[in-house]
């Protein structure tokens, strides 16, 4: 399993992580104690995404639809590189407030292999 990095750069808190898995395995992505767990999923062309409120929260993925690709899957040397935005909505003490996700994706076909990578912007100052 692996950790998700949260570090605070310039007045921002940011939750990053990458975790590579078998193609059609679902994998927690971002895990922020107290937050929100993403969880996400390739198999071929679709990719899934599932957010779980902790603590009590809750949460769900406000962008319509499916998210967003932000670049066309796009054969490259035998690899599908993706790139996805999505927005999650958390409840907190103050009312719901929004966590701006990208999400990169590397597909390697031929090893069954799938990277996700991920950063979340949690808080500004």
């Amino acid at each position: 399993m692996s950790t998700t990095l949260v570090n605070e750069i310039g007045g921002v808190k940011i939750a990053s992580n990458a975790v590579a898995a078998p193609e059609d395995a679902r994998v927690t992505l971002l895990r922020v104690p107290g937050q929100f767990r993403l969880d996400v999923k390739l198999r071929g062309d679709t990719f899934r995404t599932v957010v779980r409120g902790l603590a009590g929260r809750s949460a769900r993925v406000s962008t319509p639809g499916y998210s967003k690709p932000v670049v066309a899957l796009t054969p490259m040397g035998g690899l599908s590189p993706s790139c996805h935005e999505l927005t999650l909505e958390l409840d907190g003490p103050g009312g719901p407030y929004e966590i701006p996700v990208q999400i990169a994706v590397m597909r390697d076909p031929s090893r069954g292999v799938v990277t996700f990578s991920a950063q979340a912007t949690l808080e500004r100052a």
